[in-house]
């Protein structure tokens, strides 16, 4: 059975006090056993002695009632249940990011999958979302290594300033501390360390990290699913947006990024939109999970898309096919393959981008590279690409991009 998520609380009030903790006391107790030895004499009733018997302890009267209950029934903690996301409500996501600062930062990042309730300073501006789901696999063991963060910018777009040359790293080092010590503390975390940039040039632009790491208190778990959490890192970054690299220069924004490393079982997709989706794709028996993720992210003003919205979501689903199993054999496959019409149809947008859908089929490009169109939802366009692996030897891949736009619309069926 699939549980909901409920936020408790989806920002926070920025308090600059200074925090203050000290060490918790502890003592233990031992009860010492209580002496119950005792002997007891026999005398005749006439006044003379009888014959000598072995004495026979006798135990203290109890004075504690006799337990009318059995031993306390061991307490067990349920096991958490995966979150599921019901892929008809990505249109209504999807519509929001063409105005990002109209929504709840944390709150938006918990609905594309970031699994824990960090907030961050009232007046911060969504920026960015990035989730990556990767099979990783060991001489001891196969596991999916999760990394899921969200980044905002920074009310005003300034955060205080962070200097190795300055104490404790400059004021904006500080500020994480006050801010999100308490906040982790009360997640189960503590803080461990924490890394600030080399400035680059002068006065930076620079960044700091702190890094907390799991207590026996922590939850085990990413949206439901078991999970080993590695750490949080919280960043404080001066140039959050990466203005600093742009050949345009815009202005610099200062932000904070928030962002998490765990590892889950090899079945396992923890960010509930992914995991629908990889449910609804039909792909072979044989092969194997490889790599997915879902970005958010921004477009420049002066891209070819960007009369689509300044903000898309990128999502990529990748799967190894058997050793053996050619492109041929794969594009051969998806020729028959029946795909969950009210998610995923074969299909692509007409050339006018008006009117009805376009029914898909697959095509071949080059000597061993196929295509397959497919349409999300009757409105964002993807396809499914089957190829040799880049190293030979390796299985050939299938892999499934699609991108998400504000804009898109809803396509009529082929009349």
């Amino acid at each position: 059975m699939a549980v909901a998520r409920v936020l408790i609380g989806s920002s926070l009030l920025v308090a600059l006090a200074a925090c203050g903790g000290g060490d918790d006391a502890s003592s233990e107790v031992t009860a010492a056993p209580a002496d119950t030895s005792g002997t007891s004499d026999s005398t005749d009733a006439t006044g003379t002695t009888a014959p000598p018997t072995t004495a026979t302890p006798e135990t203290a009267p109890s004075t504690t009632a006799p337990s009318t209950t059995g031993p306390p029934a061991p307490t067990t903690v349920p096991a958490p249940e995966p979150i599921e996301f019901d892929l008809a409500a990505l249109p209504t996501l999807v519509e929001q990011i063409g105005d990002l600062s109209s929504v709840d930062p944390l709150a938006f990042a918990v609905e594309l999958g970031f699994p824990l309730e960090i907030g961050v300073p009232d007046g911060s501006v969504l920026y960015r979302v990035d989730h990556t789901v990767t099979a990783r696999q060991t001489d001891d063991a196969e596991f999916n290594d999760v990394g899921t963060e969200y980044t905002v910018i920074a009310p005003g777009g300034e955060i205080p300033d962070v200097d190795i040359d300055l104490d404790d790293n400059g004021p904006g080092s500080v500020q994480i501390i006050e801010i999100w010590d308490p906040v982790m503390a009360d997640l189960g975390y503590e803080r461990k360390n924490s890394t600030t940039s080399d400035p680059g040039d002068p006065g930076g632009p620079n960044t700091v990290n702190h890094v907390y790491v799991p207590t026996e208190t922590a939850a085990a778990d990413v949206n439901g699913n078991p999970a080993g959490i590695d750490s949080v890192f919280v960043w404080g970054d001066e140039d959050v947006t990466g203005a600093s690299y742009r050949s345009d220069a815009p202005p610099l924004q200062g932000g904070y990024r928030i962002d998490l490393s765990a590892e889950v079982s090899p079945d396992t997709v923890p960010v509930p939109i992914l995991a629908s989706l990889i449910d609804a794709m039909p792909v072979p028996d044989d092969a194997s999970f490889a790599d997915a993720s879902l970005r958010l992210i921004e477009r420049s003003p002066d891209s070819f898309d960007a009369d689509k919205g300044l903000n898309y979501i990128e999502i990529m689903l990748e799967w190894t096919a058997a050793p053996g199993v050619t492109p041929d054999q794969l594009a051969a496959f998806y020729s028959e393959a029946e795909f969950d019409g009210d998610v995923l149809i074969a299909a692509e947008v007409p050339l006018s981008g008006d009117g009805p859908y376009r029914p898909g089929e697959v095509s071949k490009y080059g000597d061993a590279d196929y295509r397959v169109p497919v349409l999300l939802l009757q409105r964002y366009a993807g396809q499914i690409s089957l190829s040799e692996a880049y190293d030979e030897g390796d299985p050939a891949e299938i892999s499934y991009r699609v991108t998400l736009n504000p804009t898109d619309t809803e396509l009529a069926p082929p009349e």
